[in-house]
């Protein structure tokens, strides 16, 4: 009897962890996608201090989120989306907004890509 509770009890902690991993990465893929939409928006209006502004945020929130999103997503992929980033930090400081435009859809494809895979889905 005592196995079959600490195998329960083993069961309910894994199973509570996957939970908490999941709502984790949506919660911080979700806030990346809020600051990503709104660096392209800032974009759209380019005014390049602005723009840097919150490029440098999103950059900031992106290393602060990687370190944990390490533990749920494979890191080539998380390596891409860090060049990505790094990259469109330094178009916005060297004042490029085509080349911004397209790092910063690419990465938001990439983010996308990390909420779709990554997360269980009831469907195919």
């Amino acid at each position: 009897m005592k196995r079959f509770v600490a195998s329960v009890v083993i069961l309910a902690l894994l199973t509570g962890l996957v939970i908490f991993s999941v709502f984790d990465l949506d919660r911080r893929t979700s806030a990346l996608m809020v600051s990503l939409i709104s660096v392209e928006e800032q974009l759209s209006q380019w005014d390049q201090e602005e723009t840097l502004q919150e490029m440098e945020a999103l950059y900031r929130q992106w290393q602060d989120h990687e370190d944990a999103m390490t533990h749920y997503v494979r890191h080539d992929q998380l390596e891409s989306i860090s060049s990505l980033l790094e990259r469109a930090l330094a178009l916005a400081r060297y004042n490029d907004p085509t080349d911004l435009a397209a790092d910063l859809a690419e990465a938001r494809h990439h983010l996308e890509h990390l909420r779709v895979f990554e997360l269980p889905s009831l469907g195919e």
